[in-house]
């Protein structure tokens, strides 16, 4: 089965400027912010992923500096933003301007596509993925804990994750991350 490849443009007309605009205003994404908009970072990263197998701030740096993403972007060719900027915006900007974005551009695909069938039921199917990260990473969220006694448990070891989503058989449709205990089993999560 071949994939039909989607151009870039295409994919952004689905969501249009004024959109965006609005949203960033609702959200509160660009609050105190004047050059890393949340629409520029939400570009950058839809061009970054789209162009590249992986990213890195680095790669971030380097994508924001070229000719071609500041044309596709509609930025003055004399803008910049370093790695640590790059970084720094990214790990702080509001999720719910991404969400939003996520939930217009599943709502747009639902009305020009049909989702798949499966005996006359539509499905949604469902993955967990159980990571693994250094303790001293995750201080303020509960986490869940396998293969230690909990009695010879140390600060910093290595606490768990689990990350789930939905996809309908054209897009996610739910995401979750769950760090108690009790989701450890895979039937409850």
């Amino acid at each position: 089965m071949r994939k039909k490849k989607i151009a870039l443009n295409e994919l952004l007309n689905l969501i249009p400027e004024e959109y965006l605009e609005n949203l960033s205003e609702q959200t509160g994404v660009d609050y105190q912010v004047k050059k890393l908009t949340g629409k520029l970072v939400f570009k950058l990263l839809l061009y970054g992923l789209s162009s590249q197998k992986e990213l890195s701030w680095r790669i971030l740096e380097t994508i924001f500096s070229s000719y071609k993403f500041k044309n596709y972007a509609q930025i003055p060719p004399d803008s910049l933003a370093d790695h640590s900027s790059l970084a720094t915006r990214i790990s702080n900007i509001k999720i719910d301007f991404f969400k939003s974005i996520h939930q217009s551009l599943n709502k747009e695909i639902l009305l020009r596509f049909d989702t798949p069938r499966i005996g006359g039921y539509k499905v949604v199917r469902f993955d967990s993925t159980l990571v693994s990260i250094a303790g001293t990473l995750l201080k303020k969220v509960t986490a869940m804990h396998h293969g230690v006694n909990n009695k010879y448990r140390k600060i910093g070891d290595s606490v768990d994750l689990k990350f789930t989503i939905g996809f309908d058989g054209l897009s996610p449709v739910i995401a979750d991350v769950f760090g108690q205990q009790s989701y450890m089993s895979w039937e409850i999560a």
